[in-house]
């Protein structure tokens, strides 16, 4: 089996996807599956890294914010796409999140081209609701075969959006039993002060300064509002 991995960020950006794919791929060189990464640079430079197993392409022409040569490292991308399979010989492509493209939907069009030139199998991981008309398009009309969702309300949003039913199917996260076990929380009621008997919420999300609104998209706001009204009826929340 030979995997190729493509999303725009990779750790040690920080980030969702970043942390579900460091997990993943720790796992996939432990088992010593060849896998290729391929992901942005942010500082202009090419790298190309190598951990076991596993090989991570750092490419500038990945970067979705250089707005001015998009359609220049579009065409390097397909280049690159192209012959990174044809010479490793990659059996399946996992696109990360490559629906939400409403700035750089040519990155998106090159990968299901390089996909179908080379007829090998083309997946699409969704972490997260698709919030555009362009999004939704390159959600449901592009040729992945197979759209993989975090959560169901993930998968309901995309059905909702006239995905073909086949197509979706739900695959949790996977989690580090070495970072997250059971009788943590014992541990974390002590580190911060609450006692057993008190309700202990925890919201684990990304916060920071962006055009967008991060808070709302996360679900804190909805949250904390949520909280307002539950707070006086329950004294140990």
């Amino acid at each position: 089996m030979k995997l190729c991995i493509v999303s725009n960020y990779f750790h040690p950006s920080i980030g969702g996807i970043e942390r579900y794919l460091k997990d993943l791929t720790n796992k996939l060189v432990e088992q010593n599956i060849e896998t290729h990464v391929v992901t942005a640079s942010f500082d202009g430079q090419e790298r190309i890294e190598k951990k076991g197993s596993m090989t991570i392409y750092r490419i500038p022409f990945l970067n979705s914010f250089d707005k001015e040569k998009i359609e220049e490292n579009s065409k390097k991308f397909l280049k690159f796409m192209d012959n990174l399979i044809k010479k490793h010989k990659i059996n399946l492509i996992s696109a990360q999140n490559f629906h939400r493209v409403s700035d750089t939907p040519s990155f998106a069009l090159a990968l299901n081209l390089v996909s179908m030139n080379l007829n090998v199998p083309l997946t699409l991981r969704v972490h997260s609701f698709s919030t555009k008309e362009l999004d939704d398009c390159f959600l449901r009309d592009m040729m992945w075969d197979k759209i993989i969702c975090v959560s169901n309300s993930v998968k309901e949003d995309a059905y909702s959006k006239k995905i073909k039913i086949d197509k979706l199917v739900t695959v949790y996260p996977g989690v580090d039993i070495e970072k997250f076990y059971p009788n943590r929380n014992n541990v974390l009621r002590k580190a911060i002060k609450v006692g057993n008997d008190e309700i202990l919420i925890l919201w684990a999300g990304r916060i920071c300064n962006q055009e967008k609104p991060i808070l709302d998209e996360k679900g804190l706001i909805t949250l904390l509002k949520s909280l307002s009204i539950l707070a006086p009826r329950y004294k140990n929340l």
